[in-house]
């Protein structure tokens, strides 16, 4: 390696066809093959053409500025690889696009899976939320994987340099807008059932409606099975009939709640300062409603905003190689 850094020759990870166009050169030649635009135009007025040229040439100032930063990222990668001596001095630069960009997807890809393999697996998300946290974990390295599939075949296809930026944009902005929804999706959705839960809870139509009915339902029978025995300690799952109290429609809501207490030792649903019914350790003071909507927002947070900021990166990264010149 020497000791200065020298500038590399760019190599293009998507070879020009030329003149022939490659196998989509005749379709791409109808397509994209627009007359030029005079670089200065007749508008009776030489202000106007001033006006004119100067939106060209920064246009083509911000097409040099994007391709200087990017060859400057590409040939820190170059001599990274050098330096870990992965890569000789005078290798080609073909694959370096295709190497960032798989760095990038792994760096992306890390936390929804992340989050797919832990949070997203909640038995209370998934209750009030759904399947839409694994939904949104899964769309990101979905998109990626597109990206990584349709890309090379820009280069089998040998498309034209014009081909390959309009689609290499449009490619990179779409999947970036549809992280970017389905990030604000699965926030919006978590902050409304956070909502629901802590302010609103048992309202009439509200989905935590359901759920209070099931808790006052087992609450009235834990009070009368308490005053036959005469013992405030006895728990609901020991009272006589509370078999009985399982049946379906009823089971799944009665064991949510006895997971709910169990997981965030709380008591009551809706109420305050209710008496437990399952744990002996739950605290009275502490509503199972407030800390479920807790929960609830935080995996919103946490799975949402990294999936909308993975969609800007994507937009991002789309507008700078639309206007990379090597490319």
């Amino acid at each position: 390696q020497p000791s200065r850094r020298k500038r590399l020759s760019r190599s293009s990870p998507f070879p020009d066809p030329g003149t022939k166009g490659g196998a989509l050169g005749p379709l791409c030649k109808r397509v994209w093959n627009v007359a030029p635009v005079r670089a200065e135009r007749d508008l009776g007025g030489s202000q106007r053409r001033g006006g004119a040229g100067s939106d060209t040439i920064s246009v083509q100032e911000m097409g040099k500025q994007i391709t200087k930063w990017l060859d400057n990222v590409f040939d820190d990668l170059h001599w990274e690889l050098v330096r870990l001596r992965l890569r000789r001095v005078d290798a080609s630069t073909t694959w370096d696009f295709y190497i960032l960009l798989s760095g990038l997807s792994l760096l992306l890809c890390a936390l929804p899976v992340f989050n797919l393999m832990t949070i997203s697996q909640s038995p209370h998300v998934i209750f009030w939320l759904g399947h839409k946290p694994q939904e949104s974990n899964l769309l990101v390295p979905a998109v990626l994987i597109v990206i990584a599939v349709v890309l090379p075949g820009l280069k089998y296809f040998q498309a034209s340099q014009r081909v390959v930026r309009v689609t290499v944009f449009l490619l990179f902005f779409t999947g970036g807008v549809a992280l970017v929804a389905g990030g604000l999706h699965v926030l919006l959705a978590a902050r409304g059932v956070s909502a629901d839960l802590i302010y609103h809870c048992g309202t009439p139509g509200a989905p935590s409606e359901r759920v209070e009915l099931e808790w006052r339902r087992l609450d009235e029978f834990h009070r009368a099975c308490i005053a036959e025995s005469g013992s405030r300690s006895t728990k609901v799952q020991n009272c006589p009939g509370y078999v009985a109290m399982l049946a379906v429609p009823h089971d799944d809501y009665v064991s949510y709640l006895q997971s709910v207490e169990t997981d965030f030792s709380c008591s009551g649903f809706c109420r305050f300062w209710a008496q437990p019914l399952f744990s002996a350790d739950s605290e009275a003071g502490h509503r199972c409603a407030s800390a479920i909507g807790e929960e609830v927002v935080n995996t919103g947070y946490f799975i949402g905003l990294p999936t909308v900021v993975s969609g800007a990166v994507l937009v991002g990264l789309g507008a700078a190689l639309a206007g990379y010149d090597h490319l």
